[in-house]
């Protein structure tokens, strides 16, 4: 009993200094892993890379439940709304700007993806994996796009959205879709790559 009080003590200051952390290179809202069914460490289940040295590169709103990581590039630029529920192993990679919208839900596993990291040209990815051992890898050179994930929108289990894409309000996204073009609000959309099922309802009453 007395060992695992300890323990739960240890992790809930694990998780201050963590949060404190956050806050250097964030902007974080109230509230954050604070869900009475989070245990003591949850603020751990986010992690932020956020080489630009700007805190306002990254805000995440209140209320939110988040087990991500976010890695930006050099450019990179993430906002998260409020009351967004992000599942254990999420993963945000942001070289342009992905910015997810109030009430959303991910499901475990969810990655949103703007950059397409790697040249098309063989010869290109050649200088580029060289360089990569230099520390010298430019991701920029292969382009990509922003992300919009609007409000109310449900992403299931191992959905990956990739650069340039827009996900409408209201939309839901099937388990282990590849999102590769937009998706109107109220969609309901699956497959690899998704594509529009049938529409559902997308504005919410109250």
């Amino acid at each position: 009993m007395l060992v695992s009080m300890l323990s739960r003590y240890r992790l809930r200051r694990l998780a201050l200094r963590h949060l404190k952390k956050l806050q250097e290179v964030a902007i974080i809202g109230e509230g954050l892993n604070a869900a009475v069914w989070q245990k003591p460490s949850a603020a751990l289940n986010l992690r932020i890379w956020n080489p630009t040295g700007r805190r306002d590169r990254v805000v995440v709103g209140d209320h939110c439940n988040i087990s991500c990581s976010i890695t930006l590039g050099r450019e990179g630029r993430v906002s998260v709304g409020d009351f967004v529920f992000m599942n254990s192993g999420c993963r945000i990679r942001c070289d342009h700007e992905v910015k997810v919208g109030n009430y959303c839900l991910f499901g475990p596993e969810v990655v949103l993806w703007d950059t397409k990291n790697h040249p098309m040209s063989a010869s290109r990815r050649r200088e580029q994996a060289m360089s990569i051992p230099r520390g010298r890898a430019d991701s920029y050179v292969a382009g990509g796009a922003p992300i919009v994930i609007e409000d109310d929108v449900w992403l299931g289990l191992r959905v990956v959205v990739l650069s340039g894409v827009t996900i409408g309000q209201g939309s839901v996204v099937g388990a282990g879709s590849v999102v590769t073009k937009s998706i109107p609000p109220g969609s309901f959309a699956a497959g690899n790559p998704a594509k529009v099922i049938r529409s559902i309802e997308s504005v919410c009453n109250g």
